[in-house]
């Protein structure tokens, strides 16, 4: 299986030569380069990957948007789980009847909905729960429990292999449900690449 099946790897290929250009400009001085982009996605997907998830496993994100939510979308399509995104302004009945609907493997919040966002992932089928602070960068059980892993990763991925962005239809009608596997991100990357930007509110400075 292919190394270069992995939409990750896709991305990472228009990488520049010098990895220390800035890949996410977020004008508050805490730019990341393309260097530190990789390396935080590599700690994610090396945590991911350790948790013992099932087959297809999926993971559930209901975050701010922040440079860190993006890397942790990398690191998700990296370690081959299947996103579902829900939006920050979903409502709480909204999203209980994602959970319920998807079970994941993995939710991960702000710490502020931890209480009951935990309690709903762990009844309908959620292993593990972490939070991400946008408020405070690099804070939150998510990237603490990362912070000592490799920074090199790589697994193995089909092109068939699920990396679905399921966008569910609120009541307020500003999102839409677009399953994918790598493959179809792939062939259309830059679509791909506005859809990531218009989920995490940041974007890779290609």
């Amino acid at each position: 299986m292919p190394n270069n099946a992995n939409f990750y790897q896709h991305l990472a290929a228009r990488f520049p030569a010098d990895l220390s250009t800035s890949a996410i400009v977020t004008g508050q001085n805490a730019d990341y380069s393309w260097r530190e982009v990789d390396q935080a996605s590599a700690k994610l997907a090396n945590l991911f990957g350790g948790l013992n998830l099932p087959a297809k496993a999926k993971l559930a994100v209901h975050i701010e948007k922040s440079p860190e939510a993006l890397i942790v979308y990398l690191a998700a399509w990296r370690a081959g789980l299947t996103l579902v995104s829900i939006p920050p302004q979903a409502h709480t009945e909204e999203i209980q009847s994602v959970l319920k609907a998807s079970a994941p493997a993995v939710v991960i919040c702000s710490p502020r909905h931890f209480g009951w966002l935990a309690q709903s992932g762990f009844q309908h089928g959620a292993s593990h729960v972490f939070t991400l602070h946008n408020s405070y960068p690099n804070q939150g059980s998510l990237l603490d429990r990362a912070a000592l892993l490799s920074n090199e990763f790589s697994a193995p991925i089909t092109q068939d292999d699920d990396i679905a962005l399921i966008r569910c239809n609120w009541s307020d009608g500003n999102s839409s449900q677009h399953p994918s596997t790598h493959q179809e991100l792939s062939a259309h990357i830059d679509l791909s690449l506005t859809t990531l930007h218009e989920l995490t509110g940041f974007k890779l400075a290609f």
